[in-house]
């Protein structure tokens, strides 16, 4: 299921849907990224145990924690270190444009992961 935040939207309020990841020069889904999010978050020395608790951001919120990164402030970090926010918006738009919105992880359209 996409993640939803309040935060960087247009217009005050307005729910933003979050269908991907871009890292690494890659489209990851929420799944895919959440594995690796946990794996770099470990790396980097944090010691939360998730088993199945939380999610993506949730995961991601926790790496950035750990290694001092802002976020909010997409604009201060590359996708090639730490992953940026792919929403529906954006990925209608890519896609209208001829853009490959398969997960590089496992696959699956980032704006319909089930396949439905």
């Amino acid at each position: 299921m996409a993640a939803a935040r309040r935060d960087g939207v247009a217009n005050e309020g307005e729910l933003i849907m979050i269908v991907g990841y871009t890292y690494l020069a890659a489209l990851w889904c929420e799944d895919c990224i959440y594995n690796t999010a946990k794996r770099k978050a470990c790396e980097a020395g944090s010691a939360t145990m998730w088993g199945d608790c939380g999610g993506a951001e949730d995961v991601l919120d926790e790496w950035a924690g750990v290694i001092g990164l802002d976020r909010a402030d997409e604009s201060s970090f590359d996708s090639g270190d730490f992953p940026k926010v792919v929403t529906k918006r954006r990925a209608e738009r890519d896609a209208s444009e001829g853009a490959d919105l398969r997960c590089r992880g496992c696959g699956c359209d980032v704006r319909n992961p089930l396949g439905l």
